[in-house]
């Protein structure tokens, strides 16, 4: 994908009528920022705070391997960063591996945008907002006041002493990962106040910095169509988990940005087209690279395996390592690659050692099975406790090259249910049965007086035509012009190697 960076030629001549308004506004923003920091750590502390949450953005919900539009995004960054009012900080921004829109900053400068919100943006006017933003987030420290405030608790209601054994280390993590995925995200919602700060922050960085504010209550818009279309799928926490929508919020943004900015004013950096030629050919919806849930099952095309949860237990997979969890809480399930590898039998060696001499524990099963024609040793040990008793069993199998542990855990009536998951594992046959397909953004010039469901039908857009009116500020029975750019999706065939 060719590669357009914007220089501002003409900024320094726009920003001169709106000078003083955003001196004026600027100033009335940071005047509260000191007394805001009360009870906070000192700003030292952001960055460290923020490096330490970096890794687990990136281990829980996995970046997106895009050298050329994360360097654009950056770029934007650099452009904005001059006309942020606090200078304590230095922004680095990383694509979210995730479908829906999506962005979040975390303290110390690092941004976060999605895939989805990528995909969703039509102009570069919007991205800047978004990207302002959540630089407001970060030098407002709304994201260190809520991280100072994280307690992440186990979701699990399951007796015994063992639990404790089978919770630690990188078990621990994988874990916590219902807190994240199911239950909320990294950071709770923002309130209503800290979003209008963030927003009047945005609309004061990007109107300085040449770019249309008004934009960005455009994409919240979008988004907000978007996500009422797609109610009641499964989803991953997005955008208006942690930027609450409020009543009026866009046409107080719109009023905001008319005190900044004339209403007609044009984005000093290019057209819409510029970046639609950014993201085509980007992925949109689930990237299968790093393991992908369809309906119970979770395949991995790039190791070539496959396992199938139970009915009715919730499911969730981040990057190489999938959950399920029972409806009441009580039974666990999970499946992960081991980074250092080992052959099964000395694994399973090492765990019933452990056991023995931490809870002088003697398995009820011990042994070396073959599991779908791959050669494994599992592990299943009960408990007696208060609420019934307690089983636990792991498993751990060599795919190939690489070496897979399973676990599951809990009361022994889900017995039957967890044996069935653990055995389900088997290669994935990636060429045949369970090939996978992704959609790509495909940018699509339209004829003069054909309609959306005509450009879908020659074009092979896999979109509805609703979403496809939404993602394009269309209505579904708009008869399009000669040369309009449609962004529509395509599916190709998912080849394992390849991630972009």
């Amino acid at each position: 994908m060719s590669q357009t960076f914007h220089s501002p030629p003409t900024i320094e001549r726009r920003r001169t009528a709106v000078v003083p308004v955003l001196i004026a506004v600027t100033a009335l923003m940071w005047t509260g920022c000191a007394s805001s920091e009360i009870g906070l750590p000192p700003i030292e502390n952001d960055v460290e705070i923020g490096s330490e949450f970096a890794e687990r953005v990136e281990s829980e919900m996995g970046l997106y391997d895009a050298p050329e539009l994360r360097a654009y995004l950056q770029s934007l960054v650099e452009q904005l960063t001059p006309h942020a009012p606090d200078d304590r900080f230095q922004y680095k921004i990383a694509i979210l591996d995730q479908p829906e829109p999506n962005a979040f900053a975390l303290p110390g400068g690092f941004l976060y945008v999605s895939r989805g919100l990528l995909v969703t943006a039509r102009s570069e006017d919007e991205l800047v907002g978004s990207i302002g933003h959540e630089m407001a987030h970060v030098y407002r420290r709304h994201t260190a006041r809520q991280l100072a405030k994280e307690r992440i608790a186990s979701p699990f209601k399951l007796p015994g002493k063992l639990v404790g054994f089978l919770i630690h280390d990188d078990i621990g993590d994988m874990i916590n990962l219902p807190a994240n995925l199911f239950g909320g995200v990294i950071l709770n919602a923002f309130s209503r106040q800290d979003e209008y700060d963030a927003d009047d922050g945005g609309i004061v960085i990007s109107a300085s910095a040449g770019y249309r504010p008004r934009a960005m209550g455009a994409l919240l818009s979008r988004m907000e169509a978007q996500s009422e279309l797609l109610s009641g799928r499964r989803r991953r926490p997005g955008f208006f988990d942690t930027h609450p929508m409020t009543p009026n919020r866009v046409q107080r943004i719109d009023r905001r940005s008319d005190d900044v900015v004339a209403p007609t004013a044009t984005s000093a950096f290019g057209s819409d087209k510029s970046y639609l030629d950014q993201i085509e050919g980007l992925l949109a919806g689930e990237n299968p690279a790093q393991g992908v849930l369809v309906e119970r099952s979770y395949l991995h095309p790039s190791i070539g395996y496959v396992v199938t949860f139970p009915d009715g237990w919730a499911v969730a997979n981040a990057p190489d390592v999938a959950i399920a969890i029972a409806e009441e809480s009580d039974g666990f399930l999970l499946v992960r690659p081991l980074e250092d590898g080992g052959e099964p039998t000395a694994l399973a060696e090492e765990r019933v050692t452990e056991l023995d001499e931490e809870f002088d524990v003697t398995p009820e099963r011990n042994e070396s099975v073959n599991i779908n024609g791959w050669q494994g040793h599992i592990v299943t040990i009960r408990e007696e406790a208060r609420d019934g008793r307690f089983l636990a069993s792991f498993l751990w199998v060599k795919a190939g090259d690489t070496t897979l542990q399973l676990l599951a855990f809990g009361s022994d009536q889900h017995e039957e249910k967890m044996a069935e998951a653990l055995t389900s594992v088997r290669p994935m046959d990636v060429d045949g049965d369970d090939m996978l397909f992704v959609g790509r953004v495909q940018i699509v010039e339209a004829k003069d007086g054909e309609s959306l469901i005509e450009l879908g039908a020659r074009s092979g857009n896999r979109w509805s035509p609703r979403m496809t009116a939404i993602m394009n500020d269309l209505s579904v029975d708009d008869v399009l012009s000669d040369g309009m750019l449609i962004k529509t999706v395509r599916y190709v065939p998912f080849i394992p190697s390849t991630t972009r």
